[in-house]
């Protein structure tokens, strides 16, 4: 039996919360596991920014 690897997508909404960005970034992508889909919606002031990372 032949075992593949599936892509595991994490979505992070934030609202007024960028202090807490990069650690939630570098924690989602320091994982083991490498196919690691990342979406993050990011909302400051009512300035909708939308950023994907893939890796």
């Amino acid at each position: 039996m032949s075992y593949t690897k599936g892509l595991v997508s994490v979505v992070i909404p934030c609202y007024n919360q960028g202090k807490y960005l990069y650690h939630v970034t570098d924690s989602v992508l320091n994982q083991t596991y490498d196919k690691v889909d990342l979406q993050m919606y990011l909302l400051f002031d009512f300035v909708e920014v939308i950023f994907f990372f893939v890796r």
